[in-house]
């Protein structure tokens, strides 16, 4: 696959603190016998990642104990393209001219 550089960073991070985790970048490490984790940083309650350079096929990784829900978080790239503009206002609809009633007597 296709590989890439980018800084990303999360928005509404809320997660349960010292249980739930976000490693990023991580990568799975051979530890006496059993597979470890090698995360250059951990993420958990309120802070989550700001600015974080992913480099290459550098992966992030998702630990809960599913024990209790917060909001959770959401990853964004740092630099995000520009929002659509908005649809141009509709014309605006002419007031209805007074009606004129002439009278004439004869």
């Amino acid at each position: 696959g296709e590989h890439f550089n980018s800084k990303v960073s999360a928005k509404d991070f809320e997660t349960e603190s010292g249980e739930d985790k976000l490693f990023m970048p991580f990568k799975y490490v051979r530890r006496r016998r059993r597979l470890g984790i090698d995360a250059k940083n951990k993420y958990s309650g309120t802070e989550g990642p700001k600015s974080i350079l992913l480099e290459g096929d550098q992966d992030i990784l998702w630990r809960s104990d599913m024990a209790i829900t917060r909001k959770g978080w959401k990853i964004c790239h740092d630099v995000c393209p520009a929002p659509a503009p908005p649809p141009p206002p509709e014309p605006a609809t002419p007031a209805p001219k007074p009606h004129t009633t002439l009278t004439t007597s004869i």
